[in-house]
C-alpha cells in the first residue's frame, strides 16, 4: 500500500474511534508528533535499524502511557511494528481531512490587500457558509501586493478580485490587441 492510502486508513480509524472528543485526542496526537520531532537524538534512536522494534515500542510505552490517550499509543506502536512512523504527519493531515468531511466543514483561504476587521470576517465566514451549505474554516492572510481587493481559495476554486489581477488581465489583453496588429 502507498503511504497516502496508509495514513488514510489510520486516520479514519482515529477519527472514527475518537468522535466523541475528536478535537481533544487531534491535539493531542499533534502535540505528540511535534514533542517525538522536536528531539533529533529521540528520532535518531527511534529509526536507528540495530534497535530492535520491540525496544522502541517499551520505550513509547514507558514514555506515553497514561499520559496520552491509549488509542494514540496503540497508533504509535502499530506504526513502529510496520516500521511507518514516517507518515506521522501524513496522518495528522488525512485526519484533518477526513474530520471536515464527516462534520461538513470546507476549508478556505482569504488574502487581502488590507487586514479585514472582526466584523467583516463574521460577516465572510457567514456568507460563504451559507453559499456552501457548510461550516467555513477559514485561514485570514494579508499581501500588499494585491494593492487591493482579495483572493479567496474555497478547496479547488480560486476567486480573484484583486487589482493585481485585474491589472494582469488588462496587460494580457492590450498584449494580445497588439500582437494582432
Amino acid at each position: 500500500m502507498q503511504a497516502d492510502q496508509v495514513a488514510r486508513e489510520y486516520a479514519r480509524a482515529i477519527v472514527d474511534l475518537a468522535m466523541p472528543e475528536y478535537e481533544s485526542v487531534r491535539d493531542i496526537f499533534s502535540s505528540t508528533i511535534s514533542l517525538m520531532h522536536s528531539s533529533k537524538a529521540f528520532l535518531n534512536f527511534l529509526s536507528h535499524p540495530q534497535i530492535p522494534q520491540q525496544e522502541k515500542i517499551t520505550l513509547l510505552q514507558k514514555i506515553f502511557e497514561g499520559k496520552i490517550p491509549s488509542l494514540i499509543v496503540r497508533v504509535l506502536q502499530d506504526l513502529f511494528s510496520n516500521n511507518a512512523i514516517s507518515i506521522l504527519p501524513l496522518i495528522k493531515e488525512k485526519m484533518r481531512e477526513y474530520y471536515n468531511q464527516v462534520k461538513n466543514i470546507q476549508d478556505a483561504k482569504l488574502i487581502s490587500a488590507e487586514p479585514l476587521t472582526d466584523k467583516q470576517k463574521s460577516a465572510l465566514i457567514s456568507s460563504l457558509s451559507k453559499f456552501c451549505d457548510c461550516s467555513i474554516n477559514i485561514l485570514f492572510e494579508t499581501d500588499q501586493s494585491l494593492i487591493g481587493g482579495f483572493r479567496l481559495k474555497i478547496g479547488d476554486k480560486v476567486i480573484d478580485s484583486s487589482i493585481r489581477a485585474q491589472l494582469q488581465n488588462i496587460k494580457e489583453m492590450l498584449m494580445c490587441s497588439v500582437k494582432a496588429y
